[in-house]
């Protein structure tokens, strides 16, 4: 039984009609439907012939008669008429109405919040109201929408910080295992990454967005002292929670910071370049724990201090470096970040128009940006592809 082939239950018949117009409104008339004479005895079709003759009375359908070779063949099509008539008809709702319904609550949650949040919802209403899916969730399925857009509000405020992944679940829309159930990794980094330029597994995507199962340590080499412990004589690196940011100081005066967005690139670093910078562990796109660490080095060391940053010529690895220079009060240089690497190790891309803004910006990443967003011949560079180069030299 199908649209194609007939209809032997003139019920499923009259609502399909419906389902079409609810997902092609622009039709009007032009939904017609056939009926399955070869799946229906003659009982059968006298039974169901009258169900249409009660929708045709309503105004509702026509029926559309044609010559046949089989005397009991006597439609050709049913035809719908009036849609309203129809639901009245069928005692059902129209999807917009229900839609609206199950979408309001939906609006209350994201009022006020960013754009991208409030069009998540008007996605859901848009679906809906042609009894379709959007962000993977089921026509009216207002629980899972709810649980999403909640997730999405906590990340707003901020609720992953500092935190594992359960506890922000539970902070964010009290169910620790949200994110787990349901299909939210993949609606969270479907959304969340383009947003902040991370693209990848949903997993990573979440990891370099700070969602974590537990927060990353903080990994660094170098003079630091933290707790009162002398950190610097750890190898190849130290790590410390990240709660313990905040106690962390300088023990000496570092020849330069660098901080260096993937763990494999910062292994090699520590291990190869055995030199007396501060080297630290951005995680990704940086933690509130990995911007505590920094802030407290850029308070703390003289002016004259070179701060550096290495990551992933992408749109994640530009925006992770705009993160970090827009939260210390000295610059931030690009550490093997340029158009020449990038063209010359790196793999051909199209444009990246989201880059514009930061390409036009003030920021010591503009250009590469802007080559990104708009220039000729975009390459894309993961940093692992470069052997480990002290930026200050040997």
């Amino acid at each position: 039984m199908s649209a194609r082939t007939g209809f032997s239950d003139p019920y499923r018949l009259l609502n399909w009609m419906l389902d079409v117009r609810e997902q092609q409104p622009e039709r009007g008339r032009d939904i017609l439907a056939k009926v399955d004479y070869d799946a229906l005895s003659y009982d059968g079709l006298q039974r169901f012939d009258a169900v249409l003759a009660a929708a045709e009375r309503v105004g509702a359908v026509r029926r559309e008669y044609v010559r046949s070779r089989r005397p009991e063949e006597g439609i050709k099509n049913v035809r719908l008429l009036d849609a309203a008539k129809l639901y009245a008809h069928l005692g059902r709702s129209p999807a917009a109405h229900e839609a609206e319904r199950a979408a309001a609550p939906l609006f209350d949650l994201v009022d006020g919040r960013p754009a991208y949040i409030r069009e998540v919802a008007r996605d859901l209403l848009d679906a809906w109201t042609r009894r379709t899916r959007a962000h993977q969730i089921d026509y009216c399925d207002t629980a899972t929408a709810r649980t999403f857009l909640g997730l999405l509000c906590g990340f707003d405020d901020n609720l992953h910080e500092g935190v594992d992944e359960k506890t922000f679940c539970a902070r964010a829309v009290r169910d620790s295992k949200a994110i787990r159930q349901g299909g939210h990794a993949s609606r969270l980094a479907r959304v969340l990454g383009p947003i902040h330029g991370v693209t990848g597994p949903p997993e990573e995507v979440l990891e370099t967005l700070g969602i974590r199962k537990f927060p990353t340590p903080l990994c660094f080499r170098g003079p630091v002292v933290s707790a009162g412990i002398p950190m610097d004589g750890f190898r190849p690196y130290a790590a410390i929670p990240p709660d313990a940011a905040d106690s962390a100081h300088p023990k000496l005066t570092p020849r330069y910071v660098l901080s260096i967005e993937n763990f494999a690139s910062f292994n090699r670093y520590v291990r190869e370049a055995g030199d007396d910078g501060l080297i630290v562990y951005a995680a990704g796109y940086p933690s509130r724990a990995t911007i505590t660490f920094l802030q407290r080095m850029d308070a703390a060391l003289d002016p004259a201090v070179a701060f550096f940053h290495w990551g992933d010529i992408e749109e994640g690895g530009l925006q992770a470096f705009r993160v970090i220079e827009s939260a210390l009060n000295r610059p931030l240089t690009p550490h093997a970040m340029d158009i020449e690497s990038a063209i010359k190790l790196g793999s051909p891309t199209d444009n990246k128009p989201r880059l514009k803004g930061l390409g036009e910006s003030d920021s010591a990443i503009a250009p590469l940006a802007a080559w990104l967003a708009g220039g000729e011949n975009p390459h894309l560079l993961e940093q692992e592809m470069l052997d480990p180069v002290p930026p200050m030299g040997s």
